[in-house]
């Protein structure tokens, strides 16, 4: 659904601990809306949708975006899943366990990991399982793990170049990435 605001109240950018009014513009089930700042959309997956009203283009909705635990205030973040480790703790899976390209985010009290793992290339790499990634994030020195998008979205670009193999043969365009940048350390005062 593609929403624009209605009334006076906040709008764009969303978030959470926030609630707004908004309009539904338009349903869109095939994907690639065009978007102007004013509007955004609201995604909802195909269980979900089925249980929903059937929405149409004038109706008018309140979102509340709470979040558990609460965000409220939280300027950025970034979402993925599923969690692979917790306090050093690999969390159990059930079959099948399919292997994929990945894209995780590590951390312990020193140090980020970022690691993409290439896929789906015969010849090159079958990808990782969820257990084998968070295998691989615990011996990397990780306590905390979460897989991000994968698939054809697992890009690692550095110094202007990808450093890896996507499963597309190529970039991928993809709505948000993570990006770290390295600055300067600050002089103390």
């Amino acid at each position: 659904m593609v929403l624009t605001k209605r009334g006076d109240g906040v709008w764009l950018p969303l978030r959470a601990g926030q609630r707004y009014a908004a309009t539904i513009a338009g349903v869109n089930r095939d994907g690639n809306t065009k978007l102007t700042p004013e509007t955004t959309v609201l995604s909802i997956g195909p269980e979900l949708a089925v249980t929903l009203p059937n929405p149409r283009p004038g109706a008018e909705m309140e979102l509340r975006l709470e979040t558990t635990p609460d965000m409220s205030g939280v300027v950025t973040a970034i979402g993925g899943g599923p969690v692979l480790l917790e306090d050093g703790t690999p969390r159990a899976w059930e079959p099948p366990l399919p292997r994929h390209p990945r894209t995780v985010l590590g951390w312990n009290d020193d140090q980020f990991f970022l690691v993409v793992v290439d896929g789906r290339q015969a010849g090159l790499s079958a990808g990782m399982t969820y257990p084998e990634l968070a295998a691989l994030m615990q011996r990397l020195g990780c306590t905390h793990a979460m897989n991000l998008d994968g698939g054809g979205s697992s890009t690692l670009w550095l110094g202007g170049r990808i450093m890896n193999n996507p499963s597309d043969g190529r970039e991928r365009r993809v709505a948000n990435s993570l990006i770290v940048i390295s600055r300067e350390p600050e002089e103390p005062p």
